[in-house]
């Protein structure tokens, strides 16, 4: 890789690394004791250890991958506790479907066209991240 690629790869880690790490301690500031306001802490802090170890270290240290894989698992965590409370917030259970109809039989609701019409939903993305969360049309 020429030096000045290498240049800004490291300098651009080290800025996204204050950045996460500014959001972060903003994050933290705030009074809520909401599990997900804490989860999305973690998860900017250990982004910016992570951007600041590669800026530092390179990416072809074998300790950069370890450290994505909890950065993903962090992110991925604050994810599933975003969804879980999003469910128990209209009181069904996160394992529950919303409807009975599986989307691949042409099931629709009552705002959106078809999911499986392949139509001009345009919630397409929230229905087809609905669909894996077992809610089978945007509610």
């Amino acid at each position: 890789m020429s030096s000045l690629l290498h240049f800004i790869g490291d300098w651009g880690h080290a800025l996204a690394a204050v950045l996460f790490a500014a959001l972060g301690i903003f994050v933290l500031r705030r009074r809520d004791d909401a599990a997900e306001q804490r989860l999305l802490a973690a998860a900017l802090l250990l982004t910016s250890c992570w951007s600041l170890y590669v800026s530092f270290g390179g990416v072809e240290k074998p300790l950069t991958g370890i450290g994505e894989n909890i950065r993903n698992a962090a992110w991925l965590l604050l994810l599933f506790a975003m969804m879980r409370r999003n469910g128990a917030a209209r009181g069904e259970p996160c394992w529950r479907s919303a409807r009975s109809t599986p989307p691949w039989r042409g099931s629709s609701c009552s705002r959106h066209l078809p999911i499986s019409s392949g139509g001009n939903c345009r919630h397409r993305a929230i229905c087809t991240a609905r669909f894996f969360t077992f809610r089978w049309c945007c509610t």
